[in-house]
This record gives C-alpha cells, sequence and structure tokens, in this order.
C-alpha cells in the first residue's frame, strides 16, 4: 500500500484583490478582509521539507498587494530551502522600474517560478501591458514565467488576448475553462465549457491549500467547502500540520478521488446499494459533484453499513480496501 501523495501545498494568503473579476473562484476583491498569520506560515516553511515539498505557491486575491509581507515569508522560505512560486495579476507592474523592482528583491528571496493571469475579466481591471511588463522583465532576470488565461466557452476574447501577448512577451500561455465555482456561478451558462464527465483521477487531488482563515483542504477548491466537509483537513490554529498530513496521506476517500475522480466516489456510492441524488450529467463540474457528494455525511454513513469500510478513517488506507473499492467502481462502470 502507497500512501497517497502531497503533489504540492499553497497558501492562499488573503482574498483581498484591488480587481473584482465577475468569475474569481475564490470570490476576492477590494472589501475582502483578513491574511494568513505569520506565525502559521512561519511553522508551515519549518516543515514543508519533511514531505519532500521544495516550493511554496502562494497566491489569492492578489498576494502582492502585501508585497512587504511576501518579502517576509520570502526570507524566511530561502533559509529553510524552499522556493516560491507566486501567482498575480500583475497589478504593480506600471512601469519598468517599479516591475524591476518587485521581481529582483522577489528574485533575491528565492522566487522560482511566477505565474500571470489575464483574460476579459481581469482586464476590465488591469491593462494587458501589466502582462507584458511582467513577463519581459521576469525574463530578464531569469525568473521562470506563465500566463494563465481562463477562456470562456464561446466568443473571441481570449484569441485576442492570446495573439496580442504572443506578438509582445516570450512567456509560455496557457489557457483552462472558466471553473464554475465561486463567484462564476453569477455569469451565464454560455461561458462554461460543460464537459462529460469521465471515470478519472483527478489532478487537484494532493494540492493541499491552506486558507487565509487557516483551514487546510486537500485540494484548492475545497478549502471554499464547510469546515465539515470530509476534504478539510483541519485548522492550523488547533490542528498540527503532521496531523493534518497523515490524514491526508493515510485516508481512502482521498486514494478514491485520486485515482477515479468523482464519478469514481459516485460509483463507489452507487454501487454499494447507497441512494445518491447528485446529477453526473448535464451542467455539473467534477468539482460540483465533488461537492455534492461530500457534503452528505449519510453517503458515507450507508456505504460503511453496507461495505463495512469507512472512508474517512485512516484505519480504512489498506490494499485490501484500496482493491475492493476498485472493483466496486469498475463493475458500477460496467453498467452505466
Amino acid at each position: 500500500m502507497e500512501k497517497n501523495s502531497i503533489k504540492s501545498l499553497g497558501i492562499l494568503y488573503s482574498r483581498y484583490c484591488p480587481a473584482k473579476c465577475r468569475h474569481c473562484g475564490t470570490e476576492a476583491g477590494p472589501q475582502r478582509k483578513g491574511k494568513l498569520e505569520f506565525e502559521i506560515i512561519e511553522k508551515i516553511l519549518t516543515r514543508l521539507k519533511k514531505y519532500s515539498v521544495t516550493d511554496l505557491g502562494i497566491s489569492g486575491g492578489e498576494p502582492l498587494s502585501f508585497y512587504t509581507d511576501i518579502l517576509n515569508i520570502a526570507t524566511i522560505a530561502k533559509k529553510n530551502g524552499i522556493s516560491l512560486t507566486i501567482f498575480s495579476n500583475a497589478f504593480w507592474a506600471k512601469n519598468e522600474e517599479i516591475t524591476e523592482h518587485y521581481l529582483s528583491n522577489l528574485k533575491e528571496r528565492g522566487l522560482k517560478m511566477l505565474q500571470l493571469s489575464t483574460d476579459q475579466f481581469h482586464q476590465e481591471f488591469i491593462d494587458k501591458k501589466n502582462i507584458v511588463m511582467a513577463a519581459n522583465v521576469a525574463e530578464r532576470l531569469e525568473i521562470s514565467c506563465s500566463i494563465i488565461l481562463p477562456s470562456p466557452a464561446s466568443g473571441w476574447s481570449t484569441i485576442q488576448t492570446l495573439s496580442y501577448l504572443e506578438m509582445e512577451c516570450n512567456a509560455p500561455l496557457v489557457t483552462h475553462p472558466i471553473h464554475p465555482i465561486g463567484r462564476a456561478l453569477e455569469l451565464d451558462d454560455s461561458y462554461f465549457q460543460w464537459r462529460e464527465l469521465t471515470l478519472e483521477g483527478c489532478e487537484l487531488v494532493g494540492r493541499i491549500e491552506v486558507d487565509s482563515t487557516a483551514l487546510v483542504a486537500q485540494c484548492p477548491p475545497a478549502s471554499d467547502f464547510s469546515e465539515s466537509n470530509p476534504l478539510i483537513l483541519g485548522d492550523l490554529h488547533n490542528d498540527s500540520i503532521e496531523d493534518m498530513m497523515d490524514k491526508y496521506q493515510h485516508t481512502l476517500l482521498y486514494w478514491v478521488l485520486g485515482n477515479y475522480g468523482p464519478l469514481g466516489l459516485y460509483y463507489l456510492f452507487l454501487e454499494s446499494g447507497v441512494e445518491v441524488t447528485a446529477p453526473i450529467i448535464g451542467k455539473v463540474s467534477n468539482c460540483q459533484l465533488c461537492q455534492q457528494l461530500t457534503s452528505h455525511p449519510q453517503y458515507f454513513k450507508d456505504f460503511t453499513t453496507f461495505e463495512k469500510i469507512d472512508l474517512q478513517s485512516g484505519h480504512s488506507m489498506s490494499l485490501e480496501n484500496q482493491q475492493r473499492c476498485s472493483e466496486i467502481i469498475e463493475k458500477s462502470q460496467k453498467r452505466n
């Protein structure tokens, strides 16, 4: 039996952002308050290498709204042999002098990667020229940089932005669908690329996320779930990072999601006799299905009754139980 793999660890430092994009999954904006305490971040940084994690992702909101804080975090990270990946909308990249000041100081303290974001919604608040400025200065300073573009299901906005960026900078460009989570749920359905759910492992599993409230989730979207949801590993105000990492590595539920995704969990419940009401056809995403399934404690109780396997218990993470779950899921898949 192998433990669940920890792919990465990131902190959502604050949900404050100078922009209030209509598709924001974290519902960030100028009115959001609060940030993760420095003492908690310091504890995380001193323990990461124990789990073979050598890079810390910092996102938001807009983390570089707290530039001095991030410099302090970077200094502690470097002392502990941890590099940083920072996610930013480049609101600060207003001219070359300011941009070089921001990035050169961060590079000295171990900035490994700069992940920039832009699209039609970001550009309502931040000019795409800022993205170009940040990407080009990062290239000159030899900081790895890529640009991420959340893409609506239709329209020319993404193509126009891609064409502009391809002409103006050399950074790799990455597109992904707009996810129907957070503030994006208020958008018209036409913005989303509704795809048939498939039986495959979720790549977000094991990308541990520490929210600005100190809640720790086993994947970034789950940081917005209820504290009682089993995808929440704990609270760093009350629980140790070691206990939460151990919980993640030894919990069968995360193994199921990591190998078969939310649809696998659905089939696991269904084939075992659990009365599942969550829809899997039509306008539903993996994250939505996952939240609907994991938010129902009765599903887990019924499954335990029928199969004598507690998916949420660390004592159930055995090769025998993994094989049994695989058999149930694959049997259900053939029927459906």
